[in-house]
């Protein structure tokens, strides 16, 4: 019997197959191994008349997933079909494939993985490219990829599946629609619960027409979307999905079948969500039962239910049940998964954060959470180059870990360590808005002070035996599976060897467990005095720095905690940290009144004037004290001019340049500017900045108001025919500014690029985040990512004026500084943008001081844009923030 396509990953997907009562199943097993039984003995056991009976039994045990009693079956079938029809028959390629399978169903992905992939290379040679059976392969060895952690294999794989059976076999074909599963169940574990919804809900429907409601692909469907309403945090929806699905899986498939536990297990997370913790409990610790019995104490599986019950006991605060559950997971996982799977991150980042609320357990908690965040930079590396959406989600997903380390190192004065893992979050959040194909290197581990690189090496060293023993049975194993023989004395050496490493691996866990104990006893002041040595270091580091681009430059850096605001300010001869006790949620709630006070500036009304200026610098004043104050005193006594600010998350919607002192603005007192550190800026002084090349919109087009201003504002910059502007240039306006005439003035760019016109941005989709062009069409940032035309190589400052930014949703701010990133990595030396829809009345003004700031006047950008500023500020009639205050600087201000 030829076995169907792999339908299945580790957690979710499972073939689909005609179901008969278990009962008959193990009457039919057990009647096919007496058959297989009395065949061999009369026909030999390499006959290729036993082949029939051999494809029947794995069938049955693959649809119970039984693969380690599948698995001497196809070595059998393998050798026998080597023999008779030669290395690369489709029916040898597809024994081997299900041998691949068998092995990955098992947790055994180094073994599996060169069978797949050897498997999909010889269909492509012999079958072609859109064979059934070579797409099959290109699934199988996806699915594979995905169980390692490895998105950025697996998702162009899924598509390639998912685009040629919907080509060949239409839309609703059954290989389609796993297709299309496949790749939703992808989306799921890379936090895409948005793009992965609309593709379960298709499946589920086209299953339930064509298969009833209840078939076993029907029930998976049910089950994944319901997985996606637990994220969504849609509990009411999400629980009769789940009930359904579980009702229908023990009816059908049995109460311990794969399928029936990995309901079991999601069933309990959502109880747990719901808080319903001792049912939660009860379905965890049957899917352990089961999982241990059927599959192993070290399977893929039975480790994840062992890593959620964990997890039930932390958000329970029983962490003296959940530490050796959450230790027996993170073993079990470095072993069979590797030390760099995600699975082990999810893992470590438990155990830290458990161990993070002992104080004598911090110290290991810093450990392991820097493990785990260096295994999710490793992820973040394989995934470099997939969609902004895919980063964003990733973002996402584990940014609790990345945080949670932060305030860790922060609590125990470890500042520059916190520093550093705050520039990795927001160089993860430029990456979640772009590609990461624009030259910059992603995915940076963090380092180690000595005393985490000793305990590193002695984990290493103690699975050093296990591994070394390992090694040798996985090339015994090659060696059977490439077809070759075992002599006795092999087989002798293989069972030896798999005794040994047995023993070996219990020996790795009595040791490692031991050295936790150890560790908890480690003196503080040993690691803390290590810890201020690295800080000591990266702090010098990033003073130099910052010297280096001026004695009167400082760096500031804020983080907020659930219950705290962190500032870490960097200037030439001082690094210094500064806690303010503000919960998080407070501060937000604060920039969002601030805000909303600003809008309120849009449309004056002079009855209101008086009541709104008081309310305006209320609530800047708020921000104030909590985000400039702690450190205004430091700031003085460093004679700093420029603070270029490093912010985090909803702090990017700040407007900075009108915080309020009590007697005046920010911005009469501070140049300021965004510092991108993904962006990789040089900040020097540019020679000449005289000439622009301007383009811009000032006609309605589509859901887009006009801007009638932006003709003067162009003409003002670089003239027309009767006047003459502050820069020397031409101007492209409306139906003249279109992608070509873009492209063709960044050959020979100018050294000012200014642009007003619309610019939408939607985080996380750099598809949907497009500039508005003359002629009314959109290009995206995508577009511009992707095109060699589209770089700004050449130009000194690219200002995006009259820009409408989509604040809100789940940007967390992201969106502002991915624009300047990317344009600043496609070689733009700084970016000029808005935090919100600016006045299309006096940015003309606004944008010709500007530039006479810098052409004439020999300011830096970051001067000239506090010139133009404070010019406003003592203007009698557009002196209000919303005017002045929504531009910034990101890149080299100079």
């Amino acid at each position: 019997m030829m076995l169907r396509v792999f339908l299945a990953t580790l957690l979710i997907l499972l073939p689909t197959v005609s179901w008969s009562q278990e009962s008959n199943q193990n009457y039919q097993i057990a009647s096919d191994l007496n058959n297989l039984k009395e065949a061999q003995s009369r026909l030999g056991s390499d006959s290729p008349e036993i082949l029939e009976l051999i494809d029947r039994l794995t069938g049955l045990y693959y649809d119970r997933g039984q693969f380690d009693a599948a698995e001497p079956l196809y070595l059998q079938a393998l050798d026998i079909r080597k023999k008779i029809f030669g290395g690369e028959h489709p029916d040898t390629l597809q024994t081997l494939n299900d041998l691949g399978i068998a092995y990955h169903e098992q947790g055994r992905f180094s073994e599996a993985e060169p069978l797949l992939e050897n498997a999909l290379r010889a269909r492509e040679k012999v079958l072609g490219d859109e064979h059934p059976d070579t797409v099959s392969s290109v699934n199988d060895l996806a699915t594979l990829y995905q169980s390692q952690g490895r998105y950025g294999e697996a998702q162009p794989l899924f598509q390639r599946a998912l685009d040629i059976r919907s080509k060949t076999g239409g839309a609703e074909h059954a290989d389609t629609l796993v297709s299309l599963n496949n790749l939703a169940v992808l989306y799921y574990y890379q936090g895409q619960y948005g793009k992965a919804e609309p593709l379960f809900l298709r499946a589920l429907d086209a299953n339930q027409r064509l298969l009833g409601s209840q078939h076993r692909e029907t029930l998976t469907s049910l089950n994944n979307l319901a997985l996606i309403y637990r994220k969504q945090e849609r509990f009411d929806e999400a629980e009769p999905l789940y009930l359904k699905a579980l009702e229908g899986r023990e009816n059908s498939l049995g109460r311990e079948h794969p399928d029936t536990l990995h309901s079991i297990n999601t069933l309990a997370d959502l109880y747990m969500d719901l808080g319903n913790y001792g049912e939660a409990e009860t379905l965890h610790k049957r899917a352990i039962s089961a999982r241990q019995n059927m599959l192993g104490p070290e399977h893929p599986n039975t480790l994840l239910s062992i890593n959620r019950l964990a997890n039930l006991y932390y958000a329970q605060d029983r962490l003296l049940e959940a530490e050796p559950l959450f230790v027996r997971a993170m073993l079990g996982r470095y072993r069979v998964l590797g030390e760099d799977h995600i699975d082990l991150a999810d893992s470590m980042a438990g155990f830290g954060k458990l161990l993070a609320r002992r104080d004598n357990g911090r110290i290991r908690a810093v450990f392991f959470l820097k493990k785990a965040v260096n295994n999710l930079q490793g992820v973040r590396q394989n995934m470099a180059n997939l969609s902004s959406g895919t980063q964003s989600a990733f973002v996402q997903r584990w940014r609790e870990a990345y945080l949670s380390l932060q305030q860790l190192l922060v609590v125990q004065g470890r500042f520059a360590e916190a520093e550093q893992v705050g520039r990795m979050i927001k160089e993860t959040e430029y990456f979640a808005f772009v590609r990461g194909d624009t030259g910059s290197k992603i995915g940076e581990p963090l380092p180690m002070n000595i005393q985490e690189k000793q305990w590193n090496l002695k984990l290493e060293s103690w699975l050093n035996r296990p591994n070394q023993l390992l090694n040798e049975i996985a090339n015994l194993q090659k060696k059977r599976n490439s077809g070759a023989k075992l002599s006795d004395l092999d087989i002798q050496k293989l069972d030896d060897l798999e005794a040994a490493y047995n023993r070996s691996y219990a020996m790795f866990r009595t040791t490692i467990n031991g050295w936790l104990k150890n560790v908890q006893s480690t003196k503080n002041e040993q690691v803390q005095e290590e810890a201020r040595a690295l800080e000591l270091a990266s702090s010098e580091r990033l003073q130099g720095v910052i010297a280096g681009i001026g004695k009167d430059v400082g760096l500031l850096q804020l983080v907020a905690f659930e219950d705290s605001l962190h500032m870490f300010l960097i200037t030439p001869g001082a690094f210094k940290h500064v806690g303010v006790p503000v919960r998080r949620e407070d501060l937000f709630n604060a920039v969002f009144d601030a805000r909303q006070e600003i809008e309120k500036g849009r449309n004056p009304n002079t009855a209101a004037q008086t009541e709104h200026k008081a309310n305006l610098r209320s609530r800047l004043g708020v921000l104030y004290e909590w985000l400039i104050k702690p450190i205004e005193t430091d700031l003085a006594d460093a004679s700093i001019k420029t603070l270029m600010l490093n912010v985090q998350g909803e702090i990017r919607y700040v407007p900075f340049a009108a915080l309020w002192d009590g007697r005046g603005w920010l911005a009469e007192r501070y140049q300021l500017a965004l510092y991108t550190p993904a962006a990789q800026t040089r900040f020097i002084s540019p020679k000449s900045m005289k000439r622009a090349s301007a383009f811009g919109l000032s006609d309605a087009a589509q859901g887009f108001s006009a801007l009638p201003a932006v003709r003067d504002e162009l003409y003002l910059i670089v003239g027309d025919e009767s006047r003459d502007g502050v820069l020397e240039g031409n101007a492209a306006l409306n139906e003249r500014f279109t992608r070509a005439s873009l492209e063709e003035s960044l050959t020979t760019p100018a050294p000012i690029l200014h642009i007003a016109s619309h610019f939408v941005t939607r985080p996380g989709d750099e598809s949907a985040s497009f500039l508005l062009l003359g002629d009314g069409s959109q290009l995206s940032i995508a577009d511009i990512n992707r095109s060699s035309k589209l770089r700004f190589r050449g130009v000194e400052l690219l200002t995006l004026s009259a820009c409408e930014t989509a604040i809100g949703g789940k940007g967390i701010g992201m969106e502002i500084e991915g624009i300047g990133a990317l344009a600043q990595n496609k070689g733009a030396a700084s970016v000029i943008a808005s935090l919100w829809p600016v006045s299309d009345d006096t940015t003309p003004v606004f944008m010709r001081d500007l530039y006479d700031g810098i052409a004439n006047h020999q300011l830096s950008k970051a001067a000239a844009l506090q010139a133009a500023q404070l010019n406003m500020i003592r203007s009698p009639l557009d002196n209000d923030p919303f005017y002045w205050a929504p531009f910034v600087i990101m890149g080299n201000w100079r």
